[in-house]
């Protein structure tokens, strides 16, 4: 089985029963900014606690995000760096439906750190192939940089009160 089948696997085994919907003001100010136009946020979902195998750092499956930590994202008290992680991770979901999917994605992911996974391949090892996927610049600076294009307008909504029905 190839190592990207394995390591999806190993993470989406992980999360069952664990996924959460993004809060509703969330996604309302996301929406509200046209923030990711092509994107179903209602569809997206997040788990907390997995081992990514990536440090601290989440991966993103398609709709799916996966975090290593607990976020503190539910309401106006919302951590900003937790918003800013989502923020991110979002960006990868647009990303992923932009590459057709998870596999193709997946596919540019490692070409474009191909540099840091040879000597994991030689080895044969899927673990150790998977722990340098993220030292590169190309997909992970377009979610950098659109995670803080975002992220005050995003933080500022979550301490609105919600307008009266």
């Amino acid at each position: 089985m190839p190592a990207v089948d394995l390591y999806i696997a190993y993470i989406t085994d992980q999360a069952v029963g664990k996924y959460n919907l993004l809060p509703v003001w969330l996604v309302d100010a996301l929406r509200a900014q046209k923030a990711f136009p092509t994107l179903d946020l209602g569809k997206v979902r997040y788990a907390e606690g997995i081992e990514t195998m990536q440090g601290d750092r989440p991966i993103t499956l398609e709709y799916n995000i996966f975090f290593p930590d607990t976020l503190n994202i539910a309401d106006q008290n919302a951590d900003r760096a937790d918003v800013l992680a989502v923020l991110h991770e979002l960006e990868h979901v647009a990303q992923t439906k932009r590459h057709d999917g998870v596999r193709p994605y997946c596919n540019k992911f490692i070409i474009q750190s191909a540099g840091a996974v040879s000597q994991s391949l030689q080895r044969r090892s899927w673990r150790a192939f998977v722990k340098n996927l993220h030292e590169y610049d190309g997909i992970e600076k377009d979610a950098v940089d659109k995670a803080k294009r975002l992220i005050d307008v995003v933080m500022e909504a979550a301490i609105r009160p919600p307008p009266e029905s």
